[in-house]
C-alpha cells in the first residue's frame, strides 16, 4: 500500500457550512497510527470496532491499513462525522488547513413533471 495514502475522519458543521478535519489516519508499517489528531477524536478512534463480518470487535491500531481503512469507511459513515476514501496528500482537501468551508451544490432546475 502506498504510504502516502491517508484517511480523514471528518466532522460536518452544517450550520456553519464548515467541514472540520479530526483526524488523519495513515500507514504505520504493518499497522496504522493517527495524526493530526485533535483531542476530541482520540478516544472515539480509540474505541473497538466491529470487523466486517460482525464477528468481534478489534481496535484500529491492531489492524493492517487496507483493514483499517475498509473499517473506518463502514464505522464512520454519517451525515456528521464520515471517514474520506483513502487518497494521497496531493489530492487532500485537508492538506494545509484543518476547517474547510463546505461546497455548495446547485439544485437541479425542476422538471416540467414536477411542477
Amino acid at each position: 500500500m502506498d504510504s502516502a495514502l491517508h484517511v480523514d475522519i471528518v466532522r460536518n458543521e452544517w450550520s456553519a457550512g464548515l467541514q472540520i478535519l479530526l483526524a488523519r489516519v495513515e500507514p504505520n508499517g504493518e499497522h496504522v497510527r493517527f495524526t493530526r489528531t485533535d483531542p476530541s477524536a482520540v478516544e472515539l478512534l480509540q474505541r473497538p470496532i466491529l470487523q466486517a463480518d460482525g464477528s468481534q470487535s478489534v481496535h484500529l491500531l491492531d489492524l493492517g491499513p487496507t483493514v483499517a481503512f475498509e473499517a473506518l469507511r463502514r464505522t464512520f459513515d454519517g451525515s456528521y462525522l464520515f471517514a474520506t476514501d483513502p487518497h494521497t496528500e496531493d489530492v487532500c482537501q485537508f492538506r494545509d488547513r484543518d476547517v474547510i468551508t463546505m461546497r455548495r451544490f446547485p439544485s437541479p432546475a425542476p422538471s416540467a413533471s414536477d411542477i
